[in-house]
């Protein structure tokens, strides 16, 4: 995927996008669920988690590092960062 974004003249580290995004989203859907006055329990789930994904793809722009770190490839420290 990085290939093609470099042939396409963009510089996009793929990996640490994704996963800064889905931690990102993951942090804000927790937010959405636990926060009873924002969305309470009328609101459908569909659109609690429609609310974070909106929220996400909003911040991600404004809170990604300018020169990202790398992401390492252990499954306990990607585990870890989840939780």
């Amino acid at each position: 995927m990085e290939h093609m974004f470099e042939k396409l003249g963009i510089n996009l580290n793929f990996e640490f996008s994704i996963v800064y995004a889905s931690l990102l989203w993951i942090r804000l859907l927790t937010i959405v669920s636990i926060v009873p006055f924002l969305f309470g329990k009328p609101v459908p789930r569909k659109m609690r988690v429609g609310a974070a994904m909106v929220l996400m793809f909003f911040l991600f722009p404004l809170m990604k590092p300018a020169v990202p770190p790398e992401i390492t490839n252990d499954s306990l420290v990607l585990f870890a960062l989840y939780m």
